[in-house]
């Protein structure tokens, strides 16, 4: 995850775009580690349950919806 974040040149305060964010282990990682911001989109009822617990706390917010519905501006966008 660290090599994504060197690539994308994550800096704190950025606006993070993750799609389809699974169980939010990225989004998890990128908000705690490099003081980012991150939206994750994903289809899956139960993964979008899990990741907003396990990213409680962070700046991450998790939506359930298909990311093809994504609007706002994003400094990077990513997904793993």
């Amino acid at each position: 995850m660290d090599l994504i974040a060197k690539k994308l040149k994550l800096k704190p305060g950025m606006k993070v775009l993750d799609i389809g964010c699974g169980f939010g282990a990225a989004a998890k990682h990128f908000a705690k580690n490099y003081g980012v911001s991150v939206v994750g989109y994903n289809i899956s009822e139960e993964q979008v349950a899990w990741a907003r617990k396990s990213c409680q706390g962070l700046d991450v917010e998790i939506r359930l919806e298909d990311y093809r519905h994504a609007t706002g501006q994003y400094d990077a966008i990513y997904s793993v």
